[in-house]
């Protein structure tokens, strides 16, 4: 949450953003590639034990990726995200 929010979901969208970055040692476009291939995403997203459903994914800029993990138990959560340009950014 960003610095002064409340918590509550009312605070502005780009203060319930969530930013991860990691260093992979690997081509930019072979991750650009894990990240937006609908199959080799469903394959390796999420803890171990978890599958999932993508549901939409447009990785243009500004598109929405849209997917359901599914929990050893069987409960089920809704994600979204919102894409970001990608290589050569």
């Amino acid at each position: 949450m960003a610095e002064g929010g409340s918590g509550t979901g009312t605070e502005a969208p780009e203060a319930r953003q969530i930013v991860i970055m990691r260093i992979i040692d690997a081509p930019r476009e072979q991750v650009f590639d894990a990240f937006t291939d609908r199959q080799t995403i469903d394959a390796w997203w999420g803890p171990d034990g978890f599958t999932n459903t993508a549901h939409g994914m447009d990785v243009r800029p500004g598109g929405v990726w849209r997917h359901t993990m599914r929990g050893p138990d069987g409960t089920t959560y809704p994600n979204a995200g919102r894409a970001l340009p990608g290589p050569g950014r």
